[in-house]
């Protein structure tokens, strides 16, 4: 099976379009979660383990940020 050089950046293009959506996907997701860690109110963040300061802390770093 021969493929062209086309088909090859088309194949590569598709694989980075995935990734690079995946990657929206993934901080998108962190941006709605520190949203609601930040909704939290101080009994509810001692009930998962977490300070005010910690909430916060999380809360400040940019979407990229894992």
């Amino acid at each position: 099976m021969t493929f062209s050089i086309a088909t090859i950046l088309l194949s590569d293009l598709q694989r980075v379009t995935r990734r690079g959506l995946g990657m929206i996907v993934v901080w998108h997701e962190r941006y709605l979660q520190r949203q609601t860690l930040a909704r939290l109110d101080e009994r509810m963040l001692r009930d998962i383990g977490l300070t005010p300061l910690d909430a916060q802390t999380e809360y400040d770093k940019p979407f990229w940020r894992a």
